[in-house]
């Protein structure tokens, strides 16, 4: 997609027509500028919002947009949640409480151990151990030699991970249950890592253009495992069938909320079967915190049994297993992130750092698996 320049009389006009314009008038306007792809659907009505806030570069009477830069490094951390959720703040669009309830009930999946976590709870918020993602991140799997780290100027490199090892991501489908990816609960007992090691970590998210030195989290927002063991095989779909497994979960400082473990909003289970063409969003820890928006990806190959597959105009990063996929019309849950795409690294032998690369260039970026067949018993 091209860059595009508005006048500002243009821009009055199109945020008038996204803030009260029915949906037919809307996505007319949309065609107008060959922007229907993208931002057709409701969750790219709030996209296309946050875009229009900050122009690429401001020319007297010009206003000037790269929309092929949303999702990138660009000129702010837009694909940032926290980023994204400050650009809305201000606007009274339908969308916007469904997109911040999927937020708020996403959550980052990491060994408890060695973060130095307080012994009790006491007011406001606290640091964790943490490190550049640069130095936390593992990238031989990816074809980079073992010393070489992610180059400074790249995607999030300067951005501060938990110090402890990443599992995945996962969702708040209930207000006592995550579900995630079977294959993270594997990894974790892979690990042989006791129940009381792993730790959730629920809706962090920047709320800043700058990238931060630190990671405060809030004592209600810690969760501990709360069944006899991290894998259930009642509560698991695992192999051909697909990879997807929901656990039981309380707070990890009890004091916070006793009898109800996770009191926020949450949306619904998409209701009918996956289809090819719906579009999606996904929300995760791919490269750790803070929580990171894919958008404007559309469902693939959708097999007769789960998983299904989803376009390649999604990205997916490493630490994104378990994500939760939504829907980008109804923001209901549709499955979890199974299996990345194709990445590879881009090694900058005078610097000795690489780029992290994705192949965009296939039919799918990544495997996800529907909710649906394992939530029938619950």
């Amino acid at each position: 997609m091209a860059a595009l320049s508005f006048t500002r009389e243009e821009i009055s006009n199109f945020t008038s027509i996204i803030n009260t314009a029915s949906r037919n008038e809307y996505v007319a306007e949309l065609e107008k500028w060959n922007l229907t792809e993208r931002y057709a659907s409701d969750m790219g009505r709030l996209m296309l919002t946050a875009e229009l806030r900050e122009p690429a570069f401001v020319e007297p009477n010009l206003l000037r947009y790269d929309f092929d830069e949303i999702c990138t490094r660009g000129r702010d951390l837009r694909c940032q949640v926290g980023q994204v959720l400050a650009h809305l703040a201000r606007q009274n669009l339908p969308g916007y409480s469904p997109f911040f309830n999927n937020a708020s009930a996403t959550v980052l999946i990491v060994d408890r151990r060695g973060l130095d976590l307080p012994a009790k709870p006491f007011s406001g918020e606290f640091p964790i151990k943490s490190l550049e993602c640069r130095h936390g991140l593992s990238l031989t799997n990816y074809g980079a030699p073992a010393d070489a780290l992610l180059c400074d100027s790249a995607f999030y490199a300067n951005e501060h991970i938990p110090d402890t090892r990443i599992f995945g991501s996962g969702y708040f489908f209930d207000h006592d249950k995550i579900v995630t990816a079977a294959h993270v609960l594997d990894k974790i007992k892979e690990q042989k890592l006791n129940k009381e090691d792993v730790l959730f970590i629920r809706a962090h998210y920047s709320r800043g253009k700058e990238e931060s030195s630190s990671i405060q989290v809030s004592f209600d927002d810690l969760y501990a495992v709360d069944q006899p063991q991290i894998m259930d095989n009642d509560q698991t779909i695992y192999g051909e069938g697909g990879d997807i497994a929901w656990l039981r979960v309380k707070n990890y400082y009890p004091v916070f909320h006793p009898r109800k473990v996770y009191s926020g909003r949450l949306n619904s289970v998409y209701p009918g079967p996956v289809e090819p063409g719906m579009p999606v969003y996904g929300l995760g820890h791919g490269l750790g915190l803070p929580m990171k928006l894919s958008f404007g990806g559309k469902i693939g190959v959708v097999q007769q049994n789960p998983p299904g597959d989803f376009h390649c105009d999604i990205n997916i990063l490493p630490g994104s297993s378990g994500s939760p996929i939504f829907h980008a019309e109804t923001h209901q849950l549709l499955g979890v992130v199974s299996g990345l795409h194709e990445i590879y690294t881009d090694f900058k032998k005078g610097n000795h750092c690489v780029f992290l690369k994705i192949n965009m260039e296939g039919a799918l970026s990544g495997v996800a698996t529907q909710v649906g067949p394992l939530f029938k018993n619950i």
